[in-house]
């Protein structure tokens, strides 16, 4: 392994650590930071309803997008951001259902997104 691909490795093995456990949010979170949207769409629509169900805002936007329902993700980032309060010191307080487990969000997360909106 090279200094060149190893952040590619690094994502890869978040991939199965978060496999392993069964965090949909972080699979998903891992394959937008290796690129991967082809597998980020199989893997959201795989697990259509336990996104449904979930209350995680972020992958029923990622759901929408992969169902082509691009107003759906749309109106979803919207009461996403919405929700979002400021703490203080630049810090957010990033709004989760109770049943996501409190993952956290990546700011970034928008470049990383499945499909064009």
């Amino acid at each position: 392994m090279t200094e060149e691909n190893l952040d590619e490795y690094l994502f890869m093995e978040a991939f199965k650590l978060a496999k392993d456990n069964k965090d949909l949010w972080w699979q998903v979170r891992a394959l937008q930071e290796l690129g991967w949207k082809t597998e980020i769409k199989d893997l959201v629509l795989e697990n259509e309803e336990e996104i449904e169900s979930s209350g995680n805002v972020l992958l029923a936007e990622q759901l929408a997008k992969a169902q082509g329902d691009y107003d759906k993700a749309i109106d979803l980032r919207k009461d996403f951001v919405r929700n979002l309060r400021t703490i203080g010191g630049g810090i957010l307080q990033v709004p989760f259902s109770e049943k996501s487990n409190d993952h956290k969000s990546d700011s970034n997360s928008d470049e990383n997104d499945v499909g064009d909106t």
